[in-house]
């Protein structure tokens, strides 16, 4: 190849010279070439260049500009007219970047020239052509941008976001970014002049971009863009706030804009009610919101506040005036829902963990039992009202000094629940091994009626694989499961790794059940079993599986590729226990 040819011609300068200086012997210089040409071929091939050829290119002379670099630091007199290797790694990456499409490519050139410290003339320029070949990528705008910044180069960098905002609009994290930017800027803008007025008598003055003028228009335009985006605004606020305390009066702004863009929105009620969590001002927003608009959403946010004040202020005494009021209202006015009742349950339990709740010199009855005896006057509420709800049932059941009484009311309004009956058949297997699989038996044909049975057993079997050390035992519970309707694949391989393990039952048995359920569509269990064969059994068998295996799926062609795979790793690791065992072991004298 011509082009092949030339570059080597090119390299004979400088290997000439490597050769001159006694920095590389001959049969170096013989291996730079060849490895060089090597990598030259592999770029000329037809078709599209690998990214890893140029690579691993890169690699090699950056390696060997390091081998280099050592022998010549032990020559101090020694001096090259250029470094050869340093630009022939230059055009590496150039031509790499001319030639594939992948924007981490430039990325990766411009660490490195930045690394190296040459040449960083030639990072704008990278970057530049790095947007022009991939225009709708933000993120190499938002990377070209920061090099200005870094640089010290506002409006440079000012400019590149512009321009990226042309192509991608619909970029939040490039409107993110820009808005943090000037943000960033008018807060290095006010510290400069605020460090020059305690030097002057002169008044400080105060530029719009100070007080976040340019940041303002890009809110602005951002919303525009997204104006349905709730979390979107709200990442504002947050950018906003990572820069310090004097930008409090733009978050209020922010704050402000949200409220008149989002005045029914319950998740934005219930930041701006956080805003200011001063004594019961957020529960006033959120009282007055729901004279306007009372709805399940936003009782939701009410209990979640609720939750906020246990956990940032510690303040009791507003928690529980609030709770009250706020369960009164719902007990009077029947507001009761599913998820309202699952909420408050859950807020009931958080608070009660706490040690606030617990006031100085209360009476134990306060400090305990009332939390005890609201909670289970709400969750007996809650399965009266809402029978159809396991997880209400659940909570109901923790609430209960009677737990297997609560279960069996559970089970009875919902007997086809593979949630409840987990949770009922669980405690007998902790007790007494007959009753539970009586119980389990009995569950499954309940369960089995509703969409959940195999879910069902295999949360089972995780129980029954790690409590039950009885062999006798395991294997009765597993074909009870057989008996039913076929099983999961997740059971299957939880039965067979389970089992593996332990070496006590028959591995095969369960092989061939699962394989005979889902031979047809799971390569990987015949593969399992055909390994399994070649450790612990014989080779025939494992021939005889894996050509039962070509018969049966549907797709051999996935088999045979997964096969070869695995094939070779355990070939891998048998040539590495061979070298291993054929090393030349030392005498005791030796060792000593």
């Amino acid at each position: 190849m011509d082009g092949v040819q030339k570059r080597v011609e090119e390299m004979v300068e400088e290997l000439q010279l490597y050769r001159k200086l006694g920095l590389f012997s001959r049969i170096e210089i013989k291996q730079i070439i060849k490895k060089r040409s090597d990598f030259e071929y592999k770029l000329n091939r037809s078709g599209p260049p690998q990214k890893s050829v140029y690579m691993n290119y890169i690699k090699y002379e950056i390696n060997l500009s390091s081998l280099l670099a050592l022998r010549m630091s032990k020559e101090p007199s020694l001096r090259l007219p250029g470094n050869f290797i340093q630009d022939r790694i230059f055009n590496i990456f150039e031509r790499a970047v001319r030639q594939i499409s992948d924007p981490s490519l430039y990325t990766t050139y411009t660490k490195y020239i930045s690394l190296t410290h040459k040449r960083t003339e030639r990072i704008p320029l990278v970057w530049q052509s790095a947007v022009r070949a991939n225009p709708r990528n933000a993120e190499l705008w938002i990377q070209y941008a920061e090099h200005w910044i870094n640089d010290g180069a506002v409006l440079r960098a000012r400019e590149v976001f512009q321009e990226g905002l042309r192509f991608n609009q619909d970029s939040k994290e490039l409107w993110l970014t820009f808005f943090e930017f000037e943000i960033m800027h008018a807060k290095n803008l006010l510290t400069s002049a605020t460090e020059e007025a305690e030097k002057s008598t002169e008044p400080m003055l105060v530029t719009p971009v100070m007080e976040f003028a340019v940041a303002r228009v890009i809110l602005e335009n951002a919303s525009k863009n997204f104006p349905n985006d709730l979390p979107f605004r709200l990442e504002f606020v947050t950018r906003t706030r990572r820069h310090g305390n004097h930008t409090a009066k733009f978050q209020d702004e922010i704050y402000e804009n949200i409220q008149r863009d989002f005045p029914e929105n319950s998740e934005a009620i219930y930041r701006i009610a956080k805003r200011d969590m001063t004594e019961d001002r957020p529960f006033q927003i959120m009282r007055s919101a729901l004279e306007k608009n009372d709805t399940e959403d936003l009782r939701l946010k009410y209990v979640d506040l609720l939750q906020d004040y246990v956990s940032d202020l510690k303040k009791p005494k507003i928690v529980k005036s609030q709770f009250g009021t706020f369960l009164a209202e719902m007990n009077e006015k029947n507001l009761w829902t599913e998820k309202l009742f699952l909420k408050v349950i859950s807020f009931i339990r958080f608070f009660h963990s706490q040690k606030i709740s617990k006031e100085k010199n209360a009476p134990k009855k306060d400090s305990k039992n009332i939390y005890a005896e609201i909670l289970t006057e709400i969750s007996r509420k809650s399965v009266e009202k809402f029978p159809k709800n396991s997880e209400l049932w659940l909570a109901y059941v923790e609430t209960e000094n009677d737990k297997q009484k609560a279960l069996a009311r559970a089970l009875k309004s919902l007997p086809n629940s593979a949630e409840i009956s987990l949770k009922y058949v669980t405690r007998f297997l902790k007790k007494d091994w007959n009753t539970f699989k009586l119980k389990f038996q009995e569950a499954m044909v309940r369960v089995a009626l509703g969409p959940d049975l195999q879910s069902f057993q295999v949360n089972v079997c995780r129980l029954v694989t790690r409590r039950v050390k009885d062999s006798s035992q395991r294997k009765i519970f597993y074909q009870m499961c057989y008996d039913m309707p076929k099983v999961s694949l997740e059971f299957h391989r939880m039965v067979i790794d389970r089992e593996i393990e332990a070496k006590e039952l028959d591995i095969r048995y369960f092989f061939e059940k699962a394989t005979s359920d889902y031979g047809k569509v799971d390569a990987d269990i015949w593969i399992q079993y055909i390994q399994w064969e070649r450790q612990h059994g014989s080779q025939t068998k494992a021939n005889d599986i894996t050509l039962r295996a070509k018969r049966t799926l549907e797709n051999p062609t996935e088999f045979h590729v997964k096969l070869r795979t695995s094939q070779a790793s355990e070939n891998d690791g048998m040539e590495w226990g061979d070298a291993l065992a054929s090393m030349p072991k030392k005498s005791k004298a030796s060792r000593k």
